[in-house]
């Protein structure tokens, strides 16, 4: 489930169903499972992703001989996730549609190679196993501050588009 706003049970249901299945067939191996750093944020407490990535985790740390819980934040890179913040702003900014931004809110996000790097590096440590770790940057920006860089860049990008062709 990689929609933090999902509230349907079937996607719940058929991640559990896949982490059982999976714990089933991997005995003795190490079993890694990406949960979500919103298990600790005060607002999202409650909420029906964040209860059923809790409710993994324990299922996991109960049933797995050997496992590591990456608590990750929001991901950028990769497969275009349509429900990532970054891919929500850039797709609204794209299509003009306006949007709404909560004006103290932070976002923290960490780009993909960084993740598999703090993930690579803790599966070949032993001592890291068994253990929930949170993967994340040191830093939070504003979604503000995030719309703010998507437009510039785009910008540029149209600027740099149109100058190209006219040469």
């Amino acid at each position: 489930v990689s929609n933090s706003k999902e509230t349907r049970p079937e996607p719940f249901a058929r991640e559990r169903q896949l982490v059982e299945q999976t714990l089933r067939q991997t005995t003795g191996d190490l079993f890694v499972y990406f949960s979500t750093a919103s298990v600790k944020d005060p607002t999202e407490q409650g909420s029906p992703y964040v209860t059923h990535k809790l409710e993994l985790e324990q299922l996991i740390s109960e049933r797995a001989a050997n496992h590591l819980l990456v608590r990750a934040s929001n991901v950028v890179g990769g497969p275009g996730n349509p429900h990532t913040v970054l891919n929500f702003f850039v797709d609204r900014i794209h299509r003009h549609e306006p949007f709404t931004i909560w004006q103290h809110a932070n976002r923290n996000l960490i780009d993909l190679d960084d993740m598999y790097r703090v993930v690579t590096h803790c599966i070949a440590d032993p001592t890291t196993w068994n253990h929930t770790i949170l993967a994340a940057n040191p830093h939070s920006v504003s979604p503000l501050a995030l719309v703010q860089a998507i437009e510039a860049h785009t910008r540029d990008a149209q600027r740099g588009g149109s100058q190209r062709r006219s040469h």
